[in-house]
């Protein structure tokens, strides 16, 4: 009779085990799929789940990844890789294609927010060839735009150029075209920064047909830009270019805008000097 019940027991807590394991699981799989769409929620249902449910090594991977993913995707910055160094060590190993470039762009992020645009390079360009591998048009073009912007940092406009490019033309092939503007403006401030006006104006005048349509925020930026290109251009009354911001009464911080414009008349280091910094996504 002891020996029966200590069975029963023994079946009990490993069915209780399983369970638990695929609850968790389960909830892994719920949180992959809201990471696009609400990734707040993501990282608070991440942030709920217990350090003694995340047992084996690749249940802990797993959840590393999607924190890390979570995180980024909330815009909390972090410079401590030892998260996201979980998942690269073990995706390394037994981390199909998929994973490990998602576990590599992670790092890539990392990287850049720690000030290591070498590491966060070259993190970014093994990212970039397993997006290729696997045909993932959307991580190939934030690999290349993340790419673009630390060229950018380190002054090298060309490369730069280039894989603000190459960003734009991924996402424009998989028809996500609110991200290839961005990767746009990227490329036009590139051009500006290069002294190459007329390009810059060509994507400016692009963009802005789009933003009129799609994005008010995105429109504020272009019309800035728009403005500083005529203006380096001119060299006119920044007064003149004004006028390309009076559509956009409704613009969140407009009035700062027109004074930037208004101070970047009397400031010709600004007007001469480096690009405005690039947005990312």
């Amino acid at each position: 009779m002891f020996l029966l019940k200590s069975r029963n027991l023994l079946i009990f807590l490993v069915v209780c085990l399983i369970s638990c394991h695929q609850t968790i699981d389960r909830q892994f799989d719920q949180i992959e799929q809201e990471l696009s769409f609400q990734p707040d929620s993501a990282y608070t249902r991440l942030s709920a789940i217990a350090s003694k449910d995340l047992r084996p090594a690749s249940r802990r991977a797993r959840y590393a990844l999607l924190m890390s993913l979570a995180m980024d995707k909330s815009y909390i910055d972090t410079d401590d890789d030892s998260l996201v160094q979980v998942a690269v060590n073990y995706f390394q190993r037994f981390g199909n294609e998929r994973e490990k470039m998602l576990a590599y762009y992670s790092l890539g992020r990392v990287q850049r927010n720690a000030g290591k645009n070498t590491e966060a390079i070259i993190t970014f360009l093994h990212t970039k060839d397993l997006a290729e591998s696997i045909s993932d048009l959307h991580y190939l073009g934030l690999s290349t735009r993340n790419i673009a912007a630390l060229y950018g940092e380190c002054n090298d406009e060309d490369s730069e150029l280039q894989y603000y490019i190459q960003s734009s033309d991924a996402f424009m092939s998989c028809g996500e075209v609110y991200y290839a503007a961005y990767s746009q403006l990227g490329e036009a401030r590139t051009y500006m920064a290069k002294g190459l006006t007329q390009s810059a104006d060509s994507v400016l005048t692009i963009l802005e047909n789009y933003a009129r349509e799609k994005d008010q925020y995105l429109l504020g930026l272009v019309l800035m830009d728009c403005a500083l290109n005529l203006m380096k251009v001119s060299k006119g009354n920044a007064k003149q270019v004004i006028k390309l911001t009076c559509p956009l009464e409704k613009v969140q911080n407009l009035s700062l805008i027109r004074g930037s414009l208004l101070s970047l008349q009397n400031n010709p280091i600004s007007l001469s000097g480096s690009k405005p910094q690039s947005d990312t996504l």
